[in-house]
């Protein structure tokens, strides 16, 4: 077991194949609906593919173009190994590793962005809100 095989986490169709058998960002990915965002089948494991089924589907060519090219996290095994929790205004779905505790994924309903962290032991949430406005802003550093 290893944190980054076991919860990076996307939503369904954010990454596809193309005919190269080579993956991309979904240009049509446009975020999950409001009904999906609370349906533990429409996240799946962002790695190398593990189960057989996929492995096998992935060397054939109905792969390509496909929103289920990864592992389902809804098949994890211990069951219940996830927590999925949608707002009240159902635009905002946060998945919880029950193993890895404090790995967070979210998807906000009808926008592209995917993102996932990792909560430190001693952090609280609002250091985790300084931590990642610190990221951004030395992504905009970079740019420049």
């Amino acid at each position: 077991m290893a944190i980054e095989n076991d919860t990076h986490v996307v939503p369904q169709g954010a990454f596809k194949l193309i005919p190269k058998h080579e993956l991309r960002r979904s240009l049509a990915f446009k975020g999950l609906n409001r009904e999906d965002l609370g349906k533990l089948k429409k996240y799946y494991h962002f790695r190398n593919v593990q189960s057989g089924d996929k492995k096998e589907l992935l060397e054939t060519t109905q792969s390509v173009f496909r929103e289920n090219i990864f592992d389902p996290i809804a098949d994890d095994e211990p069951k219940g190994a996830w927590s999925l929790q949608v707002n009240s205004s159902e635009t905002l779905g946060i998945v919880k590793s029950l193993l890895w505790p404090g790995y967070v994924a979210y998807s906000v309903s009808g926008t592209k962005p995917v993102s996932y962290t990792h909560l430190r032991a001693h952090e609280t949430r609002h250091d985790l809100v300084c931590r990642l406005l610190l990221e951004k802003k030395k992504k905009k550093k970079k740019k420049k």
